[in-house]
């Protein structure tokens, strides 16, 4: 395919911002490159490194690099921020500095997009980077605009920042950039905005190698990003029920939903519940809806009230949390199969025997 890039009008922009990160960054660079689309522009927006970043993006001499250099130090919105002001693309396709994106990850966000002209945000799914170690992301593919919307509610929604492609006039005609008020939650409170407004959905296809390290920003920054991400969380839970949480309310829903810990108790289990039929009722009278998106709905706030009883009924509430399993009627439209509720049993009771 030939590449426009060099003439100023590239269909993608693919979109980094580097902070020393010169450890990882040959292969995400190389990712980039080696793509088999090849009609893009390669953003660089260093935010003042002072290891060999610099020095390793300009070792390639690729002319689809752009590199920008902030004259002080911005900071990761501000950076991310000014890539989306000076990309050039019809799409916005960004990385981290550590990721890195499979050879068909363009090629095939691109033709996603051009085949569905009223999806604005297409992600995929990644495989994890662990040790060296390669394994497939376990969380389920949302493939419908409202599930993924949904789905940020109840922490579900699998859309990993270096796996996007949105279209950029999208982005700029309803003014969505990063928020640096919510300093390492800026990426979750910008879908939360994007999926308001937009149409989001994730293909069941790994299509970009997600690093885990002892540098990655929700290990180093979890106190910030948690308080952050529980206030951005707050707004929308509030914005979509037409109340205002409390704070112990929002922290049960991020401890519980987002970060998929056992209920502390069964009070904390009902409420739970009861916050979760609040929101799926708030989305099922949107309209629009056809049945089977309905129905989408049901199925998924199910499997999550499933996957609640189960973590809470395994750590210490133990037969207790299954009895809640039927007590919202909204969230039994998904019941997990005999032999699934018969391991689950048979786990709940090992855990309870071995405390006697």
């Amino acid at each position: 395919m030939p590449s426009r890039a060099s003439q100023g009008s590239p269909r993608v922009t693919v979109a980094m911002t580097t902070y020393n990160g010169a450890a990882y960054l040959e292969e995400t660079i190389e990712g980039i490159l080696n793509q088999s689309f090849t009609d893009f522009e390669f953003l660089i927006v260093d935010d003042g490194s002072s290891d060999q970043t610099l020095e390793i993006i300009h070792s390639y001499g690729d002319p689809r690099i752009r590199c920008l250099v902030n004259e002080q130090n911005l900071g990761i919105s501000l950076s991310r921020n000014r890539a989306i002001r000076e990309a050039r693309g019809e799409f916005f396709a960004p990385t981290d500095q550590d990721d890195i994106s499979l050879p068909r990850r363009l090629e095939t966000q691109v033709e996603y997009l051009d085949r569905n002209p009223g999806t604005d945000l297409v992600s995929t799914t990644v495989d994890l980077l662990r040790d060296g170690r390669r394994q497939r992301d376990s969380m389920r593919a949302l493939d419908q605009p409202v599930l993924v919307h949904m789905g940020l509610f109840f922490g579900r929604h699998n859309v990993t920042y270096s796996a996007i492609c949105v279209r950029l006039a999208f982005l700029r005609r309803h003014d969505l950039f990063f928020d640096q008020a919510f300093h390492y939650a800026e990426d979750f409170d910008l879908y939360l905005r994007i999926a308001s407004v937009g149409r989001l959905v994730t293909l069941d296809q790994p299509m970009v190698v997600y690093r885990k390290h002892g540098e990655n920003t929700s290990i180093r920054q979890y106190k910030t990003m948690t308080a952050n991400g529980q206030r951005s969380l707050g707004r929308a839970y509030g914005e979509l029920l037409q109340r205002t949480l409390s704070d112990e309310e929002v922290e049960r829903i991020w401890r519980v939903l987002v970060e998929r810990r056992p209920a502390a108790s069964l009070d904390e289990m009902d409420q739970i519940g009861g916050i979760m039929t609040e929101v799926l009722a708030a989305f099922m009278t949107q309209p629009g809806l056809v049945d089977h998106e309905r129905q989408a709905l049901r199925e998924l706030a199910s499997q999550v009230w499933w996957s609640v009883v189960v973590a809470s009924g395994n750590r210490h509430l133990g037969f207790a949390a299954l009895a809640q399993l039927a007590r919202y009627s909204e969230l039994s439209h998904w019941r997990p199969t005999l032999l699934e509720r018969l391991s689950t049993e048979l786990k709940i009771a090992a855990t309870f025997w071995r405390r006697q």
